[in-house]
């Protein structure tokens, strides 16, 4: 479906030579595929996504993303009945 379609577009970002995480071009690709592939009930990937977008998120100042991300994460733990895990939004 829709959600499907999303995926292979923001995933051509990721793939941009020279792309690495701290690059604020990254941080947002990352998010929507992090946020698709939770809708989309791939909890790993959704976490592994969105953990390295928080990452680079945070590590460039991009506050804006920081949110979504957490937003993302909290979901999917939620989901993955992982109460455990914390995230903590730092400003």
């Amino acid at each position: 479906g829709y959600l499907a379609e999303g995926m292979p577009h923001a995933g051509a970002f990721l793939d941009l030579p020279g792309a690495t995480a701290a690059m604020p071009a990254r941080v947002t690709p990352l998010a929507a595929i992090g946020w698709l592939s939770m809708w989309m009930g791939d909890y790993q990937r959704a976490t592994l996504l969105s953990e390295e977008g928080l990452v680079g998120a945070q590590s460039l100042g991009e506050q804006r993303a920081v949110p979504f991300l957490l937003l993302s994460l909290g979901m999917t733990a939620k989901e993955k009945a992982q109460a455990d895990r914390v995230y903590i939004f730092e400003s």
